[in-house]
């Protein structure tokens, strides 16, 4: 009997607490993107593409057009005392404007990521590869958010 009334009670509460997924019923990312003008790295740019590409509905009236260049630079920051680089930063900057036909945001953009210096070429390319990931999607997000603010 007690553990009936404990089950009940819970799932009351639980029913209760008002939760809703974020985008499940007002769609901000209602949009349509008409043209993308990125210069840069272009590693960067076709994931941004790609990731925009999903968020995109051919049937919404608000038009986007996205310009702007993306800027990569992997520079040494430390070498031991053979002068071998023994950490890289890995940075990103990027500078877009969202355009509509009745408004335009820019926007600025960028990332700092340290990594050191890996023994195995191949892992290290590869760990690089998923930084400048990380780096589109944070990239692809700041734009999602600055669509949703555009009426």
């Amino acid at each position: 009997m007690k553990l009936n009334f404990f089950l009940l009670t819970i799932i009351l509460f639980l029913n209760s607490c008002g939760y809703t997924p974020m985008y499940s019923s007002v769609n901000k990312t209602d949009f349509y993107l008409e043209k993308i003008n990125l210069n840069g790295d272009e590693f960067i740019i076709k994931n941004i593409t790609n990731n925009l590409g999903n968020f995109s509905q051919t049937n919404s009236m608000k038009k986007i057009i996205i310009e702007g260049k993306i800027l990569y630079q992997k520079t040494s920051q430390t070498k031991n005392l053979a002068g071998d680089t023994t950490q890289y930063r890995l940075k990103t900057t990027s500078e877009l404007t969202i355009k509509t036909p009745s408004q335009e945001i820019k926007f600025n953009t960028s990332e700092n990521f340290d990594m050191k210096n890996f023994n195995d070429e191949f892992e290290e390319r590869k760990y690089e590869k998923t930084i400048k990931e990380n780096f589109a999607r944070s990239i692809n997000n700041q734009i999602i958010l600055q669509i949703s603010k555009v009426e």
